[in-house]
């Protein structure tokens, strides 16, 4: 059954409220020049009420439309945002009502079915990268590790690595991942980078890039890596040791030492 639109239902309610009255005005003319003006003053209070009556339904017409319209835009809002919607609020909307049902029954079930694939290839991918040997990091384009091989877990330089929440630059220095991706996606090719760290895009089946697969195997990676975190850590114990002597510098003693060295 075609859906029929509310407008083309609002112009033939609108040609009947016009075509009732203009009738009724008629037929009252009619009959009070043929003398009969008991008959036409009833032919034109009829008319006048059909006329009423269909006007009143035409308002009842637009405002259950506008009703409708509301109630259809919340739905709208509730789907955007992962509510749940009864039964009987679809059946309210009738025969556009039951397809919107069976809509949205295919859409949950496709939904379900995506997401247990994707949960079969996350442990596929976590499978893998835990027989690979080979240093290995997956990134997204914000810089963000989702995923380490064995070889890059057993690596004492990623020791303090936290999937999903550490980000590359932590343990590489210098690295501009949206240069990174410039070139990347206008070479369509890996993209090399000081150390012999290679950035491999990975693609989506749209042909854009998602993620990069970063390897670590090349001879001198790991040890540029391995050099920027002793180097970080070196820093980190110095400030750790000279925190307190600033602290008891900034005291009133301190303050009193500094003047007394001056004089």
């Amino acid at each position: 059954m075609s859906l029929v639109r509310l407008r083309y239902v609002m112009a033939l309610v609108g040609l009947a409220l016009i075509a009732s009255l203009g009738s009724s005005v008629w037929a009252y003319r009619i009959g009070m020049a043929a003398g009969l003006k008991g008959d036409a003053e009833t032919m034109l209070f009829a008319g006048l009420v059909l006329s009423a009556l269909e006007a009143g339904g035409l308002l009842l017409l637009i405002a259950g439309s506008r009703r409708k319209s509301h109630e259809l835009e919340t739905l709208t809002d509730l789907v955007r945002y992962g509510g749940t919607i009864s039964d009987g609020r679809l059946d309210s909307f009738g025969v556009l009502g039951r397809q919107l049902k069976s809509i949205l029954r295919e859409l949950a079930d496709a939904s379900e079915r995506k997401s247990l694939r994707i949960a079969s290839l996350t442990g596929l991918l976590r499978t893998v990268m835990d027989m690979v040997e080979r240093p290995l990091l997956i990134i997204g384009l914000d810089g963000r590790i989702v995923a380490s091989s064995k070889g890059a877990d057993d690596d004492e330089s990623f020791s303090e690595l936290k999937i999903g929440e550490s980000k590359i630059e932590e343990f590489v220095e210098g690295i501009d991942l949206r240069v990174i991706l410039g070139e990347a996606d206008r070479s369509h090719s890996v993209v090399e980078r000081a150390g012999s760290m290679l950035f491999i895009p990975v693609y989506s089946v749209n042909g854009e890039i998602t993620h990069f697969l970063v390897d670590m195997s090349k001879k001198g990676a790991l040890g540029v890596i391995s050099s920027y975190i002793q180097g970080k850590d070196a820093a980190r114990r110095k400030n750790h040791e000279t925190e307190p002597r600033r602290k008891r510098e900034t005291g009133i003693m301190g303050i009193l030492r500094k003047r007394f060295i001056k004089s």
